[in-house]
């Protein structure tokens, strides 16, 4: 039996592979995992699959944030046999429950963004481009755009968990790192400024963000430096604290253990008082509770503490930030060339 493709504005769901898989895997019971932003088609996805197969399908009603939020303990609560989860490549850790990853790649046209770049890049002859999932099909594209411009492109080579050359996550720009030496500049193909902002801050080096959707250009020198100056400030006064709250994630591909086991010895080494705190989901609520301290390290999404700072009542330090705060790492703040060093956990 054919499956037609269902259709939606501006992304390419795939319903036609999600419904030949969960045939061939005979899955009876599938938990459906979407990120916010894709969650308007939830329930039209779900009624698809169930349609077309035996199964019935479960809707996960939590945030996601990336594929290590993968709903593994959620799915086996629920006593699902299958993960459909949309919106994030394969993430290779902890996957006990057999799963289904849809890239969701945007159809929007991303010309009117990319022109706008070049005017806003004259003088810089090297560029490299980078994207989130939802727009690495459109890079080859991109490419051949702005060479006719008379740029020279350079697209980062995959490393580690990323699947796609030229693909960026919220916190692996490994394939950005690899060409970040031989460009002056970046171009991110992508909606908001989640993705650009950590480019920047990764490879210290101008970036422009082409959304394809708003169909603007975002240079983000401003808010780079201003994140900067804030990381900045939290790490001077850290330096002063003595107890400190060691967060682990509780998310799949956020239990990082053994570093919030080597972050509280070395705290304790250097005379703190540390406590370890386990956490699904790092918000401020959740941590006000535990009074007498004075700072907390979050060891699970490196982006918390960077994009919502603003929301928590306590500092919140980046692991790699601690070897500022026991001052086992220099760091000129008017020059902060080698933010990777700092900001990014080695995944």
């Amino acid at each position: 039996m054919v499956v037609d493709e269902l259709s939606v504005p501006m992304y390419t769901l795939e319903t036609a592979r999600v419904v030949k898989e969960v045939r061939r895997r005979k899955a009876k019971r599938i938990l459906l995992q979407l990120p916010d932003g894709l969650k308007r088609y939830a329930l039209t996805l779900a009624r698809a699959i169930e349609e077309k197969t035996n199964a019935t399908v479960i809707l996960s009603g939590g945030h996601c944030f990336g594929a290590c939020d993968l709903a593994v303990e959620e799915a086996g609560s629920l006593g699902s046999d299958l993960i459909v989860h949309y919106g994030h490549t394969p993430w290779k850790y902890g996957k006990t429950i057999p799963s289904i990853y849809v890239d969701a790649r945007s159809e929007v046209s991303i010309k009117k963004p990319l022109r706008k770049t070049v005017r806003l890049l004259k003088g810089i002859k090297k560029v490299g481009l980078a994207a989130p999932i939802q727009f690495i099909h459109k890079l080859r594209e991109a490419k051949e755009l702005l060479e006719n411009e008379g740029k020279e492109v350079l697209i980062g080579r995959k490393r580690g968990d990323l699947s796609y050359d030229g693909q960026i996550t919220g916190c692996n720009y490994a394939s950005s790192l690899s060409v970040a030496e031989y460009v002056d500049a970046f171009i991110v193909l992508g909606g908001g400024t989640f993705h650009a902002l950590g480019l920047a801050l990764t490879t210290g080096k101008k970036t422009l963000l082409a959304d394809p959707y708003l169909g603007n250009v975002v240079n983000m020198d401003q808010l780079r430096k201003k994140i900067l100056k804030q990381r900045w400030a939290i790490i001077s006064k850290a330096r002063n604290y003595n107890s400190f709250g060691i967060v682990i994630g509780l998310k799949v591909g956020q239990r990082r253990i053994r570093e919030s086991m080597e972050i509280k010895e070395r705290l304790e080494r250097h005379g703190k008082n540390s406590t370890i705190i386990s956490i699904s989901n790092v918000e401020n609520n959740a941590l006000l509770p535990f009074e007498g301290i004075d700072a907390f390290v979050n060891t699970a999404c490196p982006r918390v503490a960077i994009d919502d700072l603003a929301l928590f009542s306590k500092p919140m330090l980046i692991p790699a930030e601690i070897d500022v705060v026991l001052k086992e790492t220099s760091w000129d703040a008017d020059h902060p060339l080698r933010v990777n060093d700092y900001f990014w956990l080695k995944l």
